[in-house]
Parts: C-alpha cells; structure tokens; sequence
C-alpha cells in the first residue's frame, strides 16, 4: 500500500515540476524546496510529508494519505484604473429628424437604410468617486446617411445663390438612389454612472451629457437610369456649422447603447424663405440611436 502512495506523490510532484519552467531547488533544514516561474507554486518535503502547493491549492502526501486543501482567504481585486484610454471607437445606428412642420416637409425617410455611424479616434474615462462616477469624452467623426423614400425619392436640395437661402424641389428624374449625408467633428462629453462589476453581465453604466460638433462637409448623391451613373453635389446647405446634441449612453453587461437629439436645428436657414419658390425650410432636429460595436 505504501508503494501506491509514494507511486502517486512522484506523480503528482513530476506534473507539478514540469508545470514550472526554469525551476530552482533550495535545501535546508531537512527541508527540500523547488520553485519556478508561476507566483505561489511550490513543492517542498518536510519529514516524511511532502506539499505541493500549486496557486491557492495545496497537496499534503505521507505514506497513509494525500490531503487536499485549499485558500479560502480572499484574493485582492484588480484595482481599476483612474484614467483609462481607448484609441478607436465605433458606433453604429439609425438616424432621422423630428421635423416641426411634417405637413411642408419633402424629406420622409427611408429608416432602414439611414444610418449613424461615429468613428472615435480617442476616447477617454476619468474617475471621479470610486469608479461609480466618471467623466467620459472622446474625439471622432460622424456620418448621418439620410435615404429619401417613397414620394421624396426624387427630391432635390438646392441653395439659392441670391439669397443664400437652402429650398428643395421635386426632380423630374426617377433617381434609384437618392441621399442627403452630413459630416461632422465630434466631441461627446458626459458624466457616466456605473454600478458591479467590469465586464460583468450584472454591471449597469448609465451617461448623459452634450455632444459638440463641427460641421466637415455636406452632401447630395443620387443615382438614376436616365442620368447614367453616380452624381455627387457637395456644399455647406446652409447646414448649422456647431450643431449641440443631447447624448445617452447605457450599458448592461458587455452590451452598450447609445442615444443623441439635437438642440439645435439641422439647418440654418430653417426659417428663410427662398425668393426664388417661395418655398421655407422647415426646423428640422436630427436624432439617432445605435450599439456600441467597440470602445469604452
């Protein structure tokens, strides 16, 4: 029977040495230790007792038994980080406009195919109260994609050169394609609220705050049989230069969402009328919402 108990004591021990690269044995006091690279492994004989410890988990053989214990002590968490960095987001979503006068508006969507994307080349979380309360902000572009649908499919934006006035007409072309697109500079910042654990399914983040904007460029693609290929028009539109949104981040788990509405109209000149149809621009305020594809 002794045979079997030392047959299983220098098995144990052989997994436990090769689990250990470039080990080391120290002698002393009848006492024979052999450590290696993992912080907390050792093995170790003592008297007629050997002990291999391997992480939290010990292993007491003799020649009558093999006892197994195990640390039940409590193992410090990882500390979070104060500040943390994160140098490429991706948001991506639906986009649309509330439009104050809908009865006057040209400008019904296609909501499938109108899409929020936000690139962020830099994002940023600031603790501010034990990691419950933080300060975010990042830098990126937006790009909100507006698909013209059903009797707009044809429309046409189009800036007065007299008056400088932005007024939309109804194009003979049957265009298969047609959308408006703007770009914008984006800087979101926001105070976040966060609850359990990170990267837990059972954590709860929660921001809010405002988004500043700069307006990049601005412009019309369409595409019809009767003009042949791609015809893309860029221009300012008379679009609002610093636009200001309301932002909404939530998290549940690994799982993050985000909502913006606009304070400001879409457009400058949303209460101009042009000279040349009479025509006035309604107020028209973008929103979006989408998931977080990566970021912080």
């Amino acid at each position: 029977m002794k045979s079997y108990f030392f047959l299983a004591a220098l098995l144990i021990i052989s997994i436990a040495t090769r689990a250990q690269n470039n080990s080391t044995v120290i002698e002393n006091n009848n006492k024979i230790l052999i450590t290696g690279k993992r912080n907390g492994d050792s093995t170790y004989k003592q008297m007629d007792t050997t002990v291999i410890k391997i992480g939290r988990t010990k292993f007491k053989i003799n020649s009558k038994n093999i006892v197994l214990e195990r640390d039940s002590s409590k193992v410090e968490r990882r500390k979070h980080k104060n500040i943390e960095n994160n140098c490429l987001g991706l948001d991506l979503g639906f986009c649309n406009y509330k439009v104050m006068n809908s009865a006057i508006s040209p400008f019904d969507l296609h909501q499938s195919k109108s899409i929020n994307v936000k690139l962020y080349v830099f994002q940023q979380r600031i603790n501010l109260i034990q990691h419950h309360l933080n300060f975010r902000w990042g830098l990126g572009v937006t790009w909100d994609n507006y698909r013209f649908n059903g009797n707009n499919k044809n429309t046409d934006l189009l800036k007065n050169k007299t008056d400088g006035t932005l007024y939309a007409i109804d194009d003979p072309v049957n265009y298969t394609k047609n959308k408006f697109v703007t770009k914008y500079l984006t800087v979101p910042t926001m105070l976040e609220f966060s609850f359990g654990k990170k990267d837990s399914w059972k954590s709860f983040r929660l921001g809010a705050g405002l988004e500043f904007n700069l307006l990049l460029e601005g412009w019309q693609k369409q595409v019809s049989a009767e003009r042949g290929k791609e015809h893309r028009f860029s221009g300012d539109y008379n679009l609002s230069q610093m636009p200001i949104n309301y932002v909404v981040r939530l998290g549940i788990g690994k799982l993050n969402f985000y909502g913006t509405y606009a304070l400001t109209p879409m457009f400058n000149a949303s209460q101009q009328t042009s000279s040349i149809t009479n025509y006035t621009m309604p107020k028209m305020y973008p929103w979006a919402a989408g998931i977080q594809l990566n970021g912080l």
